[in-house]
């Protein structure tokens, strides 16, 4: 249920579109942020990446 709802989070308040498949991988969260970014974003440079880990380490 878990994945669902990130999956539904992700494409609701950010418009990214993953696959569920992703969340069912055991990845630590670096890897799992280069995922998201490559699967919704193929064509996005490391701008967007370095974003979103600058945000993760912030937290």
């Amino acid at each position: 249920m878990t994945a669902v709802h990130l999956v539904g989070q992700l494409r609701d308040d950010l418009g990214l579109d993953v696959p569920i498949t992703l969340f069912l991988e055991d990845l630590p969260l670096p890897e799992m942020a280069l995922a998201i970014i490559a699967a919704a974003t193929p064509d996005t440079g490391e701008d967007s990446l370095s974003a979103l880990l600058d945000e993760l380490e912030a937290e």
